[in-house]
């Protein structure tokens, strides 16, 4: 039976943010908005709320009134009349909260409430409640603030739904400090870690072990409090749940997987990241791997970024296809604002800004790799336990690679797969998904994902986790192991050394010469997915390793004409290929079951700079791109 899952997954269009501004709502003008929006090629919105003048609310009705209801339910039935998909953010602001959570529902710290309070957001009548941030350790205080927001946001759901539709949960953005708490956590930290917290719960910063044990089980009740229970509150509404996991001070892995489209970020999270979500995407059997997209694409100012309504097409095309080479198939603009106003801290997608004359360009290019990168599925090679136990043992980050979105290690920006192994498709798992881990054929099988090996490199190993490594181990599965690991925690247990001899010796027996799917010198970014008997490549140009926040303005002009001679290891062959990138190009190569091969330039109409003819080609689309959506 045809699922919402299915609609969304068989329309490519990107999506942009919408932001409706309370001190300046401009009803009438939601149809001619919406009428270019289609018109630019895009497959729909995300309405998102925010008040950038808390002290001036305009004609905007208030928060979840009824007449608020109606302005949202007439806007979702004028998207889809224009055969547009509508999201929403669920909630005005970020994270999840606003002046109707009582302060029991509200976030916990070790030291009472939380004194964070939400700024920027819509506002309920009365008002005079302050803006709390929900309790993200209680599903029943999600469960009270779901029902509030539905009390309101239902109508355009319903209208929203009978198309398909997904709401919507921003990044973390919740204070880790002081220490977050809730009614129940002492209870459940003893009986997992067999002591006692309270008495450490002042000084974290300065017990390691301790720090790790309470993050641990932080990270769980986030996901089962939290995560978990959204993705069932959007299920009860009729709509999928698209979240944002990174910032939350969890296994991030998990997380991603509890949603049903994780949505990673860029750039102020580099291309890189995206690796988080895509392995969650492919342990969990997601479809749909989103990305918030060109944000604060020069850097980050909330009145006025960089380079804001400035930003250049070419440098939008090789930041998406850096993000298309990390496992993103579907992209989320960030951002619109509604009317003639600005969000200057973002991306300006507008009639006014620099971007409007190359925007049909740029959302058919972004359509038609959505489509190549959504047909069949992932291909996967080694499975790389991420080392959550040394971020989780670890605390700030050094002053100097500081960033708007990352103060800690456990944040994990600076995590990456292995450069030993680039020219595999890695794919990052964690102790969650092991106990669902078995051995087939000397395969490692998670669900619908299946590994030739299993890369073990950290410093701590839990010992659940070590426990489940050498099942697989001596059940024939291949686990290679580059370093002893300790156990962390502040309780030791006297098996963990027998264990790890354990490990050791398995693992020495099971490692083997894996051969790369690619190998070469300076092998560019890519993406495998296997479709049939086919495999597909997406090469990202070689210059989106350069790629880092903050872009700068004009880098796609230096993604010059570039050549990179490869080899193939497809199907028991070796095949030498030599990839020549024009200016700005991505490469799809293509190899059928018989070693046929086929290779597309991918580029999307944008003027080429004279000096880039070396490797002149017509500027096309792939064949599968849809040129007009029903």
């Amino acid at each position: 039976m045809k699922t919402p899952a299915d609609d969304l997954a068989a329309d490519f269009r990107p999506l942009v943010r919408w932001w409706w501004f309370e001190d300046a709502v401009p009803t009438a003008e939601v149809e001619e908005q919406l009428d270019w929006v289609a018109a630019m090629g895009f497959g729909g919105v995300e309405v998102a709320w925010l008040n950038r003048n808390t002290e001036n609310h305009g004609e905007a009705p208030a928060f979840l009134t009824p007449a608020w209801a109606a302005m949202m339910a007439h806007a979702a039935r004028a998207a889809r009349a224009r055969g547009l998909r509508m999201d929403f953010t669920f909630g005005s602001q970020w994270p999840f909260g606003g002046n109707f959570v009582t302060e029991e529902d509200s976030t916990q710290t070790w030291n009472g409430p939380s004194r964070y309070y939400l700024q920027f957001h819509w506002k309920m009548e009365p008002a005079g409640e302050p803006p709390r941030v929900l309790n993200h350790l209680d599903r029943g205080a999600l469960h009270r603030y779901a029902a509030t927001m539905a009390s309101g946001l239902g109508p355009a759901i319903r209208e929203a739904a009978a198309g398909a539709t997904a709401l919507f949960c921003d990044s973390w953005e919740v204070p880790t400090s002081p220490p977050m708490w809730s009614e129940n956590f002492a209870v459940r930290f003893e009986k997992e870690c067999g002591y006692d917290i309270t008495h450490l719960m002042n000084y974290l910063e300065y017990h390691t072990h301790a720090r790790y044990d309470y993050r641990k089980v932080l990270s769980k009740l986030v996901i089962e409090e939290f995560y978990r229970p959204f993705t069932a509150e959007c299920h009860a509404l009729g709509t999928l749940s698209r979240s944002q996991c990174h910032g939350a001070p969890c296994d991030i892995v998990a997380a991603y997987a509890a949603t049903d489209i994780p949505e990673t970020e860029t750039i102020l999270f580099d291309a890189h990241f995206t690796s988080f979500a895509a392995s969650a995407g492919v342990l969990a059997d997601r479809q749909i791997i989103s990305a918030e997209s060109f944000t604060a694409l020069y850097g980050l100012g909330w009145q006025a970024a960089p380079g804001h309504a400035v930003e250049e097409a070419a440098d939008v095309k090789l930041l998406a296809d850096a993000m298309f080479a990390h496992g993103v198939n579907q992209i989320i603009w960030h951002g619109m604002p509604l009317g003639k106003n600005r969000f200057g801290a973002t991306c300006h997608v507008a009639p006014d800004g620099a971007l409007a004359p190359h925007l049909p360009e740029l959302n058919r290019y972004l359509d038609g790799m959505s489509a190549a990168l959504r047909e069949g599925r992932p291909r996967t090679d080694v499975a790389v336990y991420l080392p959550l136990e040394d971020q989780w043992m670890r605390h700030l980050l050094p002053d100097e690679i500081m960033r708007p979105s990352a103060h800690y290690h456990w944040e994990l920006q600076y995590v990456r797969f292995p450069e030993e192994l680039r020219g595999f498709q890695p794919c990052w798992i964690t102790g969650e998904f092991l106990p669902r881990c078995r051995v087939t054929d000397g395969r490692i099988i998670h669900d619908t994902a299946s590994f030739e090996a299993l890369w073990l490199d950290c410093e701590w190993l839990d010992l659940g986790s070590l426990r489940e490594l050498i099942r697989l181990a001596e059940a024939g599965g291949r686990i290679m192991m580059r370093q002893s690991p300790q156990e962390p925690g502040y309780v030791r247990h006297e098996e963990f050394p027998t264990l790890m001899d354990r490990l050791e010796t398995a693992a020495r027996a099971g490692v083997g010469d894996l051969i790369p799917l690619v190998t070469g010198d300076d092998v560019p970014e890519f993406r495998c997915r296997i479709i049939g008997e086919t495999s597909r490549l997406f090469f990202a140009h070689p210059a989106t390793r350069q790629v880092t926040y903050p872009m700068r303005q004009g880098q796609a002009a230096a993604a010059g004409p570039t050549q990179r001679m490869i080899v193939l290891h497809v199907g028991g062959l070796a095949i030498p290929l030599t990839l020549d990138f024009g200016w700005n190009e991505s490469l799809l190569v293509e190899i059928d079951g018989q070693g046929g091969i086929s290779i597309q330039p991918c580029a999307c109409g944008l003027p080429v700079p004279d000096d880039s003819a070396p490797f002149p080609r017509d500027h096309r689309y792939p064949g599968y791109v849809r040129p007009v959506h029903s």
